[in-house]
């Protein structure tokens, strides 16, 4: 057994990448309100209505619990629905639910960063990590002090994805906004659940195992609760 101490030390020997938490679409139903659109006659800017934006944000809301499909902040009232596949390239996903996903509003990261010309974009589209279809944990491991690290045993094909995603969605930029606040969110857990650490050493590993699944249930939603949530899921399989 690996003592929960030992999580907090031990950072594995793995390459800087970027990370999301993956997205069940199928908890959604396809707004009704995107039928009515087509790419052919009708345009995302000029002609999609207020009230059917509202329609798409409460079925991804369903699915991305009021949170940023990249960055995991919660939104605020500078949200935006963006395209996974840019449209003025991918006219076709106009409209198309499975291309819409929730961000923030940031400008340094996410959406805006990735199709600002000489910052994320350009891209090839099939080189990004898409959290609705793909599980970003299969390619990214988050660290207590903010970074991210890659997996290991990544393919090359893999590797060269997280690392394109890394860049067009500056995810995890190297003393940036996203590491910092990252890092504060695991530094203030521990400042508000001072024993637990001692708690998970002291129990039997049954117990241990069990507190620490209840832990990962209760962070599970909470805004950049990856770091955090890695941990406890290492700790969990590990005993």
């Amino acid at each position: 057994m690996r003592t929960f101490g030992a999580f907090l030390c031990i950072q594995r020997p793995c390459r800087k990448g970027v990370a999301m938490k993956k997205l069940d679409r199928s908890l959604t139903q396809a707004p009704e309100c995107l039928g009515n659109y087509c790419h052919k006659t009708h345009t995302w800017d000029n002609d999609f209505t207020g009230e059917d934006k509202k329609s798409v944000w409460i079925q991804l809301d369903l699915m991305q619990k009021g949170k940023c499909a990249y960055c995991e902040s919660f939104l605020g009232r500078t949200r935006h629905i963006e395209h996974f596949r840019r449209k003025s390239q991918h006219q076709s996903l106009t409209f198309a639910w499975s291309n819409l996903l929730g961000c923030c509003g940031a400008n340094t990261s996410c959406g805006h960063h990735k199709d600002l010309p000489g910052r994320g974009w350009p891209y090839q589209a099939n080189d990004l990590i898409d959290p609705s279809t793909e599980d970003p944990d299969h390619f990214f491991h988050f660290q207590t002090d903010g970074s991210i690290k890659l997996r290991e045993g990544l393919n090359p094909l893999e590797e060269h994805r997280a690392k394109e995603t890394l860049r067009v969605l500056n995810l995890d930029e190297d003393r940036g906004p996203l590491r910092r606040r990252r890092a504060k969110v695991v530094q203030l857990y521990f400042q508000l659940e001072p024993g637990i650490v001692q708690a998970l050493m002291d129990f039997e590993p049954a117990d241990a195992k069990a507190y620490a699944q209840e832990e990962l249930a209760r962070i599970e939603d909470d805004e950049l609760s990856a770091p955090l949530r890695h941990l406890f899921i290492d700790f969990v399989a590990a005993n």
